[in-house]
């Protein structure tokens, strides 16, 4: 019975507290400050990106990453039909669409 009542707990544990990441897990993994005031933009991949990705987490983690300090960065996405396109983005957006994506 105490195996049975242990493994129930660790099991109920493990689903409440293993997948919910928060927005302060993100800016601490990162190094994110909240005052962070740039701005992104994914626009479609074009002779003249910098930098390309395939996939938004990607594009995510080097908007996070980056050493360009840019008021304004264009990042390059390679996927011409994502909803994420030609809007422009906080860095807290940005948490937030990579807690949905991580999730």
């Amino acid at each position: 019975m105490k195996t049975a009542f242990l493994a129930l707990a660790v099991t109920f544990t493990s689903i409440t507290y293993g997948q919910n990441v928060t927005k302060n897990d993100v800016y601490k993994e990162f190094d994110l400050s909240l005052k962070d005031h740039r701005g992104f933009q994914f626009i479609a991949t074009n002779d003249d990106c910098e930098e390309s990705f395939r996939t938004i987490k990607n594009a995510i983690e080097f908007a996070f990453t980056t050493s360009k300090r840019k008021d304004m960065m264009f990042v390059c996405l390679g996927l011409p039909n994502s909803k994420f396109l030609n809007q422009i983005y906080s860095v807290e957006d940005l948490v937030e669409i990579y807690r949905n994506i991580k999730d």
